[in-house]
C-alpha cells in the first residue's frame, strides 16, 4: 500500500510539475480508497445482520450472503469500483469545464465550420449546398499550402537543426541542471521549431479582412515586392521583423 502511494505521489507530481499538488492529489485519492473501504465494511457487517429469512427468493439470498462469506472480495470491489466511478466524474467535470472556458472565450460571431481543400471549380457548388442550409456569413479565402523554405537567406535546416541525442549520461547534478536548462527553453524552442517546420496555409488577398489589424509597417506598401503579411504571435516565433525575407516551398 505505501509503495502504492508512493508510486502514485510521484506520478501525480511529475505531470503537475509540483510536488505539493501531487500530495494533495495522493491525499484525496487515498482519502477517497478510505471511505469506499469503510462504507465497504458497513455493508458487509450490515448483511451479515440481515437475517435470511427476510429474504424469500433462493437467489436474492445467495446473493446477500456472498457478500459476507469469507474470502469475499466485496471491500476489493467495491473500492476498485468507486475509484473507477470517481475517474469518470472527474473527467466529465474537466471536460465540462474546458467546455465552459473554450465557450467563453471563443467571440460571438465564431465561425461554427470551417471546409478546408474545396477546388475552384468545386466552390460554386459547395456554395450553393451551403446557403440551401440556411448558412450565414460565408467566406471564401482562396488557400496555398508551402513550407518555409528559409528566412533571411538561412534555410530552416540550420534555423531548426535536429536534437542531438548524448552519447553518455552525465553526472546526477549536471543532468539535473541541463534538465532544468530544457524545461525553461522547451516552450519557446518548441514552438519555434514547430512554426518553421510544419506546413503553412498561405492566403492572399487584395484587401485586409474587417477582424484584422497592421500592428507594424504598411500594407502592400511597395508593389515590386512580394510582400507578406505575418501574425503578431507567429511572427515572434519566427523571430521575423519588417524587411525579413521568407522562402516558401511550395
Amino acid at each position: 500500500g505505501l509503495a502504492l502511494a508512493l508510486g502514485v505521489w510521484i506520478m501525480a507530481s511529475l505531470q503537475a510539475h509540483s510536488w505539493d499538488l501531487g500530495l494533495r492529489f495522493t491525499a484525496g485519492v487515498a482519502g477517497a480508497a478510505l471511505a469506499l473501504a469503510l462504507g465497504a465494511l458497513g455493508i458487509t457487517r450490515l448483511v451479515r445482520r440481515l437475517p435470511r429469512e427476510s429474504l424469500r427468493r433462493p437467489w436474492l439470498r445467495h446473493g446477500v450472503a456472498s457478500l459476507a462469506r469469507p474470502g469475499a472480495t466485496t471491500l476489493s470491489a467495491i473500492v476498485a469500483l468507486g475509484l473507477g466511478v470517481l475517474v469518470v466524474l472527474g473527467m466529465s467535470l474537466v471536460q465540462r469545464r474546458l467546455t465552459e472556458e473554450l465557450s467563453a472565450e471563443l467571440p460571438k460571431d465564431a465561425p461554427s465550420a470551417f471546409l478546408i481543400d474545396i477546388q475552384p471549380a468545386q466552390w460554386p457548388g459547395v456554395e450553393k449546398v451551403i446557403l440551401e442550409q440556411g448558412a450565414t456569413r460565408l467566406q471564401s479565402v482562396p488557400v496555398v499550402m508551402a513550407r518555409i523554405a528559409a528566412i533571411d537567406g538561412r534555410p530552416v535546416e540550420e534555423l531548426a537543426p535536429p536534437r542531438e541525442r548524448p552519447t553518455a549520461a552525465p553526472p546526477p547534478r549536471e543532468r539535473d541542471r541541463e534538465e532544468g536548462e530544457r524545461r525553461e527553453g522547451d516552450q519557446g524552442e518548441g514552438a519555434r521549431r514547430w512554426a518553421l517546420t510544419r506546413e503553412q496555409r498561405l492566403t492572399y488577398m487584395q484587401t485586409l479582412p474587417e477582424d484584422n489589424q497592421v500592428v507594424a509597417g504598411v500594407l502592400w506598401g511597395d508593389p515590386q515586392r512580394a510582400e507578406v503579411s505575418v501574425e503578431q504571435d507567429f511572427a515572434n516565433d519566427l523571430n521575423l521583423r519588417l524587411g525579413s525575407t521568407i522562402r516558401f516551398d511550395v
